[in-house]
């Protein structure tokens, strides 16, 4: 990796969240329907983003969600300027996950920015279309096995868009989106947020250290001023 890169970004969550899938169609606009491949400590790639009149190079980081790769997982947050912490909208386990990451990156990087992403949307969706579907068809016939079905639905257990924007709400999260690497969706959009947020944050910081500079520079004037008055006004 020889060129400089502008952002860091890691991505986080357990395994099989979707994480490479996301990283690999934002940089290839590429999906393959079954990948069953493990990351092993990191992949790396990078990618020119244009933001705010400004081209930013954008380094991703898809870290391994599997419990025997954490520790090697930890060296890939230090100087990371935004997270992604995926997880599976259609396993609620995958969502509980998330706060065991969201305190890992913060114990390493407490000021990393932090992006909440939801993955699989496609799958959800079509959860929801064939449960709507069996709820309908137990209602016209009662039959006591659809009922059971829908029961043990993973429908009935995934996490919803309120509890998902209170938890957001409570820890920082600065957006969150559901995302589909099937079919793209919200999938550039979420890395544009964070280029978008990371060139608001550089512009806030070159504000605040021109007004802390100004600051220094009025107290020292002050400084001058005061002891030329002094000066002035000694007795012969």
């Amino acid at each position: 990796m020889n060129q400089k890169i502008d952002l860091k970004v890691v991505i986080l969550g357990r395994s099989n969240a979707g994480k490479s899938s996301l990283m690999e169609k934002y940089l290839t606009s590429k999906f393959q329907i079954k990948n069953n491949s493990t990351t092993i400590g990191a992949s790396f790639g990078c990618k020119k983003v244009q933001t705010k009149n400004k081209l930013v190079n954008m380094g991703i980081w898809d870290t391994a969600g599997s419990e025997r790769y954490e520790s090697m997982t930890q060296m890939y947050y230090r100087n990371a300027s935004a997270a992604i912490i995926c997880f599976d909208l259609t396993d609620l386990d995958s969502f509980k996950r998330v706060d065991y990451w969201l305190k890992q990156l913060r114990q390493f990087e407490q000021n990393c920015r932090v992006f909440l992403c939801g993955t699989k949307l496609d799958l959800f969706e079509s959860e929801e279309k064939d449960y709507a579907s069996d709820n309908m068809l137990f209602y016209q016939s009662n039959d006591q096995v659809l009922k059971n079905k829908l029961e043990s639905s993973s429908i009935n257990k995934v996490i919803n868009e309120e509890e998902i924007e209170i938890y957001c709400n409570h820890n920082d999260i600065i957006n969150y989106l559901p995302t589909s690497s099937k079919s793209g969706y919200n999938v550039d959009e979420i890395f544009q947020a964070i280029a978008d947020d990371w060139i608001e944050q550089q512009i806030l910081i070159e504000n605040e250290r021109r007004v802390s500079q100004h600051n220094e520079e009025e107290e020292a004037n002050s400084i001058i001023v005061l002891k030329s008055n002094n000066s002035g006004s000694r007795c012969c």
